[in-house]
């Protein structure tokens, strides 16, 4: 794995810094759950190299070691933040789920930035989780108007309400 030693780098620094503000009965517990969130991640990677997300895993590939660092940071920090919405409680399945939905939509988009030709001015330094929230809730909302004008059409379309009166003459 060529992000392995990023993983070593990300977990040195949390342990470090559970030492250092932890409760230490709760050991084990954060031990766990750093175990599940690098094996979450890990799983993640994995599944991108499949033939059909070969662009999503050469961007990863390409992807410099600190960039890499801030990525996985980013979503770690993600995954804590959302934690409070849940009291504290992690649920293993949901990890794996979110964080897979995450990485899969970040590398999507990520790859789609940087194959973009039309996009214009400094190239794109680092794109981050931010970013591809942005990006997708851009392309939501591209979908939801699309959407809402083709049913809009729809109900104005002339052949609609003539076969309206026909049915009605009928009865």
């Amino acid at each position: 794995m060529s992000y392995s030693h990023v993983m070593d780098e990300i977990f040195a620094e949390r342990n470090a810094r559970f030492e250092q503000y932890g409760i230490h009965e709760k050991r084990e517990q954060w031990n766990a759950y750093n175990e599940l969130l690098r094996s979450t991640f890990e799983e993640c990677i994995e599944h991108i190299k499949r033939p059909r997300a070969v662009k999503s895993f050469q961007y990863w590939s390409d992807l410099p070691d600190d960039n890499k660092k801030k990525f996985i940071l980013e979503i770690y920090a993600w995954e804590e933040n959302n934690q409070a919405e849940r009291n504290g409680k992690y649920l293993p399945s949901l990890l794996r789920v979110r964080m897979w939905n995450e990485i899969q939509v970040y590398l999507q988009f990520a790859v789609a930035r940087r194959n973009d030709t039309t996009r214009t001015g400094a190239p794109l330094v680092y794109y981050s989780l931010e970013d591809s929230h942005k990006d997708f809730h851009r392309k939501l909302d591209k979908l939801e108007r699309r959407n809402k004008a083709a049913a809009e059409k729809e109900l104005n379309d002339p052949r609609r309400e003539s076969q309206a009166v026909f049915h009605r003459n009928l009865r």
